[in-house]
């Protein structure tokens, strides 16, 4: 699947299918599109279950099972947009995942 751009608020998302993974506690992880560069994956992220429904916040469920102890990987559709610092450098941040 090719990026493509989705309107979420105000600010557009480069949506794009790739994998996930949070780190074992849970505080954050990374999500690697297909073809390219691992984007920082924070642990609170608004995501879409496998159902459909939207949540704002906890752990995606495709990533993490109850009672789990250590991390889970899965393919993953996430929006992502470059964040601009004022050095003039940027880094890639997802704003929102959808379990496939």
């Amino acid at each position: 699947m090719a990026a493509q751009n989705l309107p979420i608020g105000k600010v557009s998302l480069i949506a794009a299918e790739g994998y996930a993974q949070l780190v074992a506690d849970g505080s954050g992880g990374s999500f690697t599109p297909d073809g390219g560069q691992a984007t920082l994956l924070p642990a609170e992220v608004p995501w879409t279950g496998r159902d459909g429904m939207l949540h704002i916040g906890g752990r995606p469920e495709c990533l993490w099972g109850e009672g789990e102890t250590r991390n889970i990987g899965a393919r993953v559709e996430a929006g992502y947009r470059w964040m601009e610092l004022p050095n003039g450098g940027g880094y890639p941040l997802v704003a929102w995942l959808r379990c496939l």
